[in-house]
């Protein structure tokens, strides 16, 4: 079994890149309540058991870059990921 990744308040949760060297993903933010929520129902809708179980374990300090967190979140791009998902497995919908 592998180990889990070791997250840390100085690396984005999302992207898992420092935030010192990717200045080009926007600012950090501290996640509170309502965002933790909102990013582990996404965890979970994407099947990202990682970050969902880092999430379920109630974290107080967790940052993401805002442009990752806006990505990760964002209704619009999770429907094309599905869609993408059901045409590559073979599967069409009227």
């Amino acid at each position: 079994m592998s180990k889990m990744f070791e997250y840390t308040d100085k690396i984005c949760i999302i992207c898992r890149a420092d935030f010192d060297n990717s200045t080009d993903k926007g600012a950090a933010v501290n996640l509170r309540s309502k965002g933790l929520g909102t990013l582990r129902e996404y965890s979970v809708l994407l099947k990202d058991k990682e970050l969902t179980q880092f999430l379920s374990s109630d974290p107080v300090n967790a940052k993401v870059h805002e442009t990752c967190r806006k990505r990760y979140t964002n209704k619009l791009i999770f429907m094309d990921k599905r869609r993408d998902n059901v045409r590559d497995n073979g599967v069409t919908r009227e």
